[in-house]
């Protein structure tokens, strides 16, 4: 299997609590896109940089030591408030553990179970999983269904 990228959005949840209290305008949310996320599994939860931490005005929360792809240990924080990580109509709360000088964002297994995504083998893809889905059977096969 090769290395496996998705487009992502994320977003400072303190702000979508705000904006549904009526406490601040939608336009205030702070959110970052990101084209270019690597879908890892052996990650834990999302990684970002300062950079981007800092855009979603995050701060820091506790500090973590945690081991790398290659084994080194990594020394980085954890943030809070929580991050919205948006893929297309699918959503998850998660800590982001901030590595300072990471080069990219790491989109990690929590995130990718609470959304119900799988890594297609086939397509090498992040996909929805079938069940999450209404789906209905027919003499054609399954289809797209719908509760109504």
């Amino acid at each position: 299997m090769s290395v496996i990228f998705t487009g992502v959005t994320l977003e400072n949840v303190s702000d979508i609590y705000a904006v549904q209290f009526g406490i601040k305008d939608k336009s205030e949310i702070r959110t970052v896109i990101e084209e270019r996320a690597l879908v890892d599994t052996g990650a834990w939860t999302l990684v970002i940089n300062q950079e981007i931490a800092d855009k979603l005005g995050l701060e820091f929360d506790r500090k973590e030591t945690s081991e790398a792809a290659g084994g080194n240990e990594v020394e980085g924080y954890m943030a809070k408030p929580a991050v919205r990580v948006r893929l297309g109509t699918d959503y998850a709360d998660v800590e982001a553990f901030v590595l300072p000088e990471e080069d990219e964002i790491v989109l990690g297994a929590l995130p990718m179970e609470i959304m119900d995504l799988w890594i297609s083998p086939r397509s090498e893809k992040l996909i929805p999983r079938l069940s999450k889905h209404l789906v209905k059977y027919n003499k054609k096969g399954f289809e797209e269904g719908s509760n109504s």
